[in-house]
């Protein structure tokens, strides 16, 4: 039991890195330049999205993460799976969403309902100037700083990797590839496709992304969904993809073992006993001859195992092999 705690406490400390190093960053960036006769820019603030942000973490975050418990502990019952599913998911989300994040900062395009948010002066809007202008003739900076954050959309990127990590999982639980071809199964990961896909939609709809702004949100939600289920899940094509890797600490031999799909847990003493009891031990045969009333020769065979405490005697009617001859069977009449 104490073996057990010990492993307990060098897992817990072994990935807390990977659970710290999820954690994205939040920092004012870059703003570009921008015409004041952009059209790409003037649409219409929308002050309440269709997908808003607590609805975003909810579809493509703790949906998954409920069914990634459900399924792991459900089909295949392990503690094991659970983590590596949970895990991996948080490590998706926080890949993506600091990637995101960098890139937004650091390219600084502006949204298309820029104008909106700026409220530029009467005197550029009605003789607008050639050129192209900066973030300070806005007369409202309340809503800028998410403003210059267009390039690529956080929407997009967030949805991808929930949701593609989520068919990566339940691909590999329902055996998708398993050249059955079972199409019910497809139609079941059509779900979270469609989801990520309307959640998309919705950032042009709300004139917060531009399509490029999507696309690449998708691009990186992807990739970010399908490296961090592979950092603890084989490929589809794996014929044990719906098990996750091994612990990178083995199981002791006292301790309750953890499902483990690469490494193979050494037998015990006890089991290699049983084992060896029932592997077929050679026999050898003595012949003795010994005279009946009749005066004829009757063979006996006694057989004799290597161990002494399972001898036994055959007698001519008990070997298979051999058949009796008829002067035993007169003899013994």
């Amino acid at each position: 039991m104490k073996l057990d705690k010990q492993r307990t406490l060098k897992l817990v400390w072994s990935y807390l890195p990977d659970w710290v190093l999820t954690i994205g960053l939040w920092v004012d960036g870059y703003r570009r330049l921008f015409s004041v006769t952009d059209a790409s820019l003037a649409h219409p603030y929308a002050e309440h999205e269709r997908i808003p942000v607590w609805l975003l973490a909810v579809l493509c975050g703790i949906v998954p993460a409920i069914l990634i418990v459900l399924m792991g502990a459900g089909i295949q019952r392990s503690a094991w799976d659970v983590h590596c599913g949970i895990l991996g998911l948080i490590l998706g989300l926080g890949l993506s969403q600091t990637f995101t994040t960098i890139i937004k900062i650091t390219a600084g395009r502006p949204r298309p309902d820029l104008f909106s948010r700026c409220q530029l002066p009467e005197d550029l809007t009605s003789n607008p100037v050639h050129g192209l202008t900066s973030w300070t003739v806005c007369e409202r900076t309340d809503l800028l700083t998410e403003g210059f954050r267009s390039f690529p959309s956080g929407h997009a990127s967030f949805a991808w990797t929930g949701m593609w990590y989520l068919i990566l999982y339940a691909a590999a639980k329902l055996r998708l590839f398993n050249r059955r071809s079972h199409t019910w199964k497809s139609w079941i990961l059509l779900a979270p496709l469609s989801c990520a896909a309307l959640v998309s939609i919705s950032r042009t709809m709300d004139y917060r992304h531009h399509s490029t702004d999507v696309i690449a949100g998708g691009i990186i939600g992807i990739l970010a969904g399908w490296l961090s289920y592979r950092q603890f899940y084989p490929s589809l094509g794996d014929s044990a993809s719906y098990k996750p890797y091994s612990p990178r600490i083995p199981p002791s031999d006292q301790g309750i073992p953890l499902h483990t799909t690469r490494i193979d847990r050494p037998r015990s003493n006890v089991e290699n006993s049983v084992r060896a009891s029932l592997i077929p031990v050679p026999h050898r045969t003595v012949t003795s001859k010994t005279e009946n009333t009749s005066g004829l020769e009757s063979a006996s065979h006694i057989a004799y195992s290597q161990d002494p405490s399972h001898r036994q005697l055959a007698s001519p009617l008990n070997r298979p092999d051999e058949r009796p001859s008829d002067a035993t069977l007169r003899g013994s009449a």
